[in-house]
């Protein structure tokens, strides 16, 4: 029975999960890696090293935890990411958790597939850097703020109240805006928010140094 619910759990995890022996041969393997890596039970169980799908760049610094974690198992991360390369070449970015079974030389490794992530956030972030080479460029004022407090200014907007971005970011936008306008624009806020009003209306920004600079606010 005991057998019968560690068959059933391996096979069953939900990623791909191995079983390695102190010399990195892998002893067993579920059906989740083998899908991961194309390659098949028969072909790798107590055949192969689990450094065979490993990313050449990621091998060495893997295979010192793989022998740092048999002398003092708390001495090395048991969570990390690495590069899993498939039969077919391919690159799949994974994390992977590895814990040493106890009173055994063996450990037991579950490998999460998180390549759509990875892709899905090299997307984000590309595009964030789009935005960001826009807004730094546009010589319009921008802020963005939530909730009234400043994420991000342009340095159209620092340079036309004579500040760094350290000393807007963090701050309320009303600390920049003449007194007699911030109900004005704390009303302005509420609407767009609670009802997706958008207005354009002029105020008076107030610079560290020289006149107000009168603006016209366009909110979305």
């Amino acid at each position: 029975r005991s057998e019968n619910l560690y068959r059933t759990v391996f096979e069953n995890t939900g990623t791909g999960t191995i079983l390695i022996g102190p010399d990195t041969t892998i002893l067993r393997a579920n059906k989740g890696f083998e899908r991961l890596t194309g390659v098949s039970r028969k072909e790798m169980e107590n055949q192969l090293s689990w450094t065979t799908f490993i990313h050449h760049d990621d091998v060495e610094r893997m295979k010192q935890y793989h022998t740092e974690r048999r002398r003092d198992p708390v001495a090395v991360p048991n969570v990390y990411e690495c590069r899993l390369v498939d039969s077919g070449g391919v690159i799949h970015f994974c994390f992977v958790h590895v814990d040493v079974i106890p009173d055994t030389g063996n450990s037991v490794a579950s490998v999460v597939d998180v390549t759509p992530l990875k892709t899905a956030e090299d997307a984000l972030r590309q595009s964030e850097e789009k935005i960001r080479v826009i807004l730094d460029n546009l010589p319009d004022l921008v802020v963005v703020h939530r909730d009234g407090v400043i994420l991000y200014v342009n340095p159209a907007m620092t340079e036309s109240m004579g500040r760094l971005p350290d000393e807007v970011v963090g701050h309320s936008i009303l600390e920049f805006i003449a007194p007699e306008y911030h109900a004005k624009v704390a009303e302005s806020i509420r609407l767009r928010l609670d009802h997706g009003l958008n207005e354009s209306y002029e105020i008076e920004l107030q610079p560290r140094e020289g006149k107000r600079r009168i603006v016209n606010i366009r909110g979305t």
